[in-house]
């Protein structure tokens, strides 16, 4: 999968997470036993590594899983925080950080993190030591039990490993590490996969809204998008950037001190004069809440 056209919209949504985590680590030095702030602490570090594993980020998805792991430790009250776990926290973020600026400039950061690394699994129990005081063994009473009922099913199939998968796999094996093979499979039949957005989209119709998305890239990419996500409205490929660049919302962008050309992430809604009604800048878009935010201007 070519996820080089994700990775953009990883690094800009990264600038959030990375803000939040730097200030709630320093309210966290104020109130150290603050949940809430330990929590959401916890809730962004995890997103960055799930958000990083996707775009094949791997160095900022291994070194943020032990900077997970030792919040874990902090949430489970298993690690009191202090100066020195507030520094190491501070210190990684700085790393996550220059991993993101490494990126955003075309390559892969390389500096020797080790030192940090060390420190990290210093407050990292052995998984053996995790774990509760063993009880006393239960005693197996064998019974008979009925033959279980085989339900045919289709076949899951493993995607084919490229050549780095290869090299990250011998790597692993090579060393200490455990390899484990993990199939998830979804239920594509299942009606909750899309009913959200579906449910957002209802409504708007219901309105008299038509909902159609802009992006500059191509009519393929836009056709396998709608494929694979179901959507059911438009989107415009606007491969010559004329109607990005009409409505104002092509331009210059910087990430971590880097120029390029790109699409001021914007949400328009016109009535059915053509005249514009309201304009969701960047910086006013929630993501994840985005669809509540249209409602409710519309509903306004």
């Amino acid at each position: 999968m070519d996820v080089s056209q994700y990775l953009e919209i990883f690094l800009d949504e990264t600038k959030e997470h990375l803000q939040n985590l730097n200030t709630q680590i320093l309210e966290l030095e104020q109130e150290p036993e603050n949940m809430d702030t330990i929590n959401e602490i916890f809730r962004a570090a995890h997103t960055l590594k799930g958000g990083s594993a996707t775009v094949e980020m791997m160095e900022l998805s291994h070194f943020t899983h032990s900077v997970e792991d030792v919040l874990d430790e902090i949430r489970s009250d298993r690690l009191s925080v202090d100066e020195d776990v507030v520094d190491l926290l501070l210190s990684s973020i700085d790393i996550i950080k220059a991993m993101l600026e490494a990126r955003a400039n075309g390559s892969v950061y390389e500096e020797n993190i080790d030192d940090v690394v060390s420190k990290l699994h210093a407050y990292i129990p052995e998984k053996g030591e995790k774990k509760s005081k063993a009880a006393a063994a239960p005693k197996v009473v064998v019974q008979p039990v009925a033959a279980p009922v085989v339900q045919e099913q289709s076949v899951f199939k493993y995607p084919e490993l490229t050549e780095s998968d290869y090299e990250e796999l011998k790597s692993a094996l090579e060393g200490s590490q455990k390899l484990w093979r993990v199939a998830v499979q979804f239920d594509e039949n299942n009606p909750m996969n899309s009913v959200g957005g579906i449910q957002v989209f209802a409504a708007l119709k219901e309105k008299g809204y038509e909902v159609i998305g802009v992006s500059v890239d191509s009519a393929a990419s836009h056709q396998k998008f709608i494929d694979k996500h179901e959507l059911p409205f438009t989107l415009i490929a606007d491969t010559d950037k004329k109607l990005v660049e009409a409505m104002g919302v092509w331009g210059e962008k910087s990430m971590y001190g880097r120029k390029y050309m790109g699409t001021y992430r914007t949400t328009f809604l016109i009535n059915e004069e053509g005249i514009i009604e309201k304009i969701f800048l960047p910086k006013e878009i929630k993501t994840k809440t985005h669809a509540e935010q249209i409602l409710s201007a519309i509903e306004a």
